[in-house]
């Protein structure tokens, strides 16, 4: 998770530095700097989003003092944290949709990458009701209800569905429009955009097969749905939390723009559709 102020503070000098509070309006600097640290919700904004924040409220109340840069600098370093693989890893948004099903065997995956979606933006995941099998596959098997996917996991989920549970679960969910069949790296560059985006916290869930984007890290080749949870500008890579991967400890993985497009080009019902999940206003 996200590392402690302290240790932010200890660590600035071997950090990226990426605010500047010593420009000719020194406190629009330091507002500036503070907006962009706050992207770092986007990674870890799962299961920390209070402490996040109550973290960044302290930096920029000492950015009005004289340790204005440390405040910038500590808000930079949380946002680099913010885009890596590895904080995504050790965030605990991370889900397997077989984990739990007591048959192991089930298409959740649009469910799973929507339990995924609610984590990243620190969304209350719904309370199990009375679905057989364990932890994270109840959470699922609940979402899949919510969404109007029926009681059996044999069933694949639609888009409207997914974006209904999400929807039901608490967030703001909706088609992006124009994508479906649209040119696919028009919908990539819509994510990237949406992540370099500062203002605002958002995941997408989106259709596509695994096989065509990420073949080494998949067995799976037929329509599927993963959540995109971050990007990373310094490398070019999405972070993106497929639900069913072949490696073990399965987590999420780093996905360049051209094979993101290339996993959208699937041709079944859901093909290239992505779902914007947002923090309700």
């Amino acid at each position: 998770m996200l590392a402690s102020t302290a240790v932010a503070e200890e660590s600035l000098s071997e950090l990226p530095f990426r605010g500047d509070s010593t420009g000719p309006d020194p406190e629009r600097s330091a507002l500036a700097c503070y907006a962009s640290g706050q992207l770092a919700r986007l990674v870890h904004r799962g299961r920390a989003a209070a402490s996040v924040r109550g973290g960044f409220d302290g930096l920029w109340n000492r950015s009005r003092s004289a340790r204005r840069d440390l405040a910038c600098r500590a808000a930079g370093l949380a946002y680099e944290a913010g885009t890596t693989l590895e904080s995504w890893a050790a965030s605990g948004v991370y889900v397997n949709q077989m984990d739990g099903d007591p048959n192991s065997r089930n298409s959740n995956c649009g469910f799973a990458s929507a339990h995924m979606a609610l984590g990243a933006l620190g969304l209350p995941i719904p309370t199990p009701t009375g679905t057989e099998g364990t932890g994270i596959y109840k959470e699922v098997m609940e979402l899949r209800l919510l969404g109007g996917g029926g009681t059996s996991d044999d069933n694949f989920g639609l888009a409207n569905q997914v974006i209904d549970a999400l929807n039901a679960a608490g967030a703001s969910a909706a088609r992006v429009e124009n994508t479906w069949g649209a040119d696919k790296a028009a919908g990539v560059e819509i994510m990237k955009q949406a992540f370099l985006d500062r203002s605002s916290d958002e995941a997408f869930v989106v259709a596509g097969n695994p096989s065509l984007g990420w073949d080494d890290k998949t067995n799976y080749n037929d329509a599927h749905f993963v959540a995109v949870v971050g990007y990373n500008p310094e490398k070019d890579v999405f972070i993106v939390m497929d639900p069913y991967v072949n490696f073990d400890p399965p987590g999420p993985i780093e996905v360049k723009p051209e094979d993101l497009a290339n996993y959208m080009k699937d041709g079944n019902a859901n093909a290239s559709e992505i779902i914007q999940v947002k923090r309700p206003e």
